[in-house]
């Protein structure tokens, strides 16, 4: 997929805003909506928004995998973060996140508690934008993340040796290695479903993915990746997530979902038909 098919998803995106008719259903960053009791003009009155959106339609990124739908969904216990809020591009596999960096032991973005981040299927943080806002904004509002990754795409494994985030007390100090040695259903422990057991102590927990940090098996290349980390390529401004959308109403967030549902599968479709007619 590349960027030629992102002026499609534009258009369908244009599409959505205008089939939206008043209310607080599409708003955009520090956007003002409409509210009222629906008696005329002048029973309209306006006002900041002041909840959570039930989803959002990203687009502008040159990272086609960034653009989409984010549907509100269950905190992915793999995503190695303290996540107080989880959307979900389901077809990219990316995830954007109100984060508690705070908890974590890190300064967020913007030097608060609280960040909003777009995190890549591969686990990377790969933008960030300063939390305290129920929508964050667009473009250069956002920057780019060159942060260590801490866990492998699928999530720790059993055998995984890791080592601890932040100090608990009373459980680990930071730094600390560990073991998993086991790993629970999401649906029995959604909250803690990794057991480690501490190299120094022999004591066992149960905890979250995001307290912990992957020990690669080969760590003779620790210097290099640093220094990589540290030395990162130009950022490219035009990755950037350029327009954000913030849809407020779950019902118009399903409606979106469907069309781009029925938007993906005509693509499918007239593909398969240039194929076969390549073929005869």
């Amino acid at each position: 997929m590349g960027r030629v098919e992102l002026v499609p998803l534009l258009v369908m995106c244009l599409q959505m805003v205008v089939r939206v008719r008043g209310g607080m259903e599409l708003v955009g960053p520090g956007a003002l909506a409409t509210r009222g009791s629906g008696g005329g003009r002048r029973s309209q009155g306006f006002g900041y928004v002041n909840n959570w959106p039930s989803g959002f339609f990203i687009a502008g990124s040159s990272i086609y995998e960034a653009n989409g739908l984010y549907v509100k969904s269950e905190t992915d216990s793999k995503v190695p973060h303290a996540s107080l809020l989880t959307y979900t591009n389901k077809r990219s596999g990316w995830s954007m996140l109100y984060n508690n960096a705070e908890d974590e032991g890190y300064g967020a973005v913007g030097g608060a508690a609280t960040e909003w981040l777009m995190v890549d299927g591969n686990m990377r943080d790969r933008f960030g934008h300063k939390g305290g806002t129920y929508i964050p904004g667009a473009g250069n509002s956002w920057s780019h993340l060159h942060r260590a990754v801490h866990t492998a795409p699928a999530g720790f494994q059993v055998g995984d040796v890791v080592t601890m985030r932040k100090g608990l007390a009373e459980f680990w100090e930071e730094g600390e290695r560990a073991r998993v040695v086991k790993v629970h259903a999401i649906a029995e422990h959604k909250d803690s479903p990794y057991v480690i057991k501490m190299e120094g102590t022999g004591k066992t927990f149960q905890t979250q993915s995001w307290r912990m940090s992957l020990v690669p098996a080969r760590e003779e290349g620790e210097e290099e990746e640093s220094a990589a980390l540290s030395q990162s390529p130009e950022d490219d401004l035009d990755e950037l997530p350029w327009q954000v959308v913030a849809v407020m109403s779950d019902d118009r967030m399903e409606d979106f979902v469907r069309q781009e549902e029925a938007y993906h599968q005509t693509v499918k479709e007239a593909r398969a038909g240039a194929l076969h007619a390549i073929a005869e």
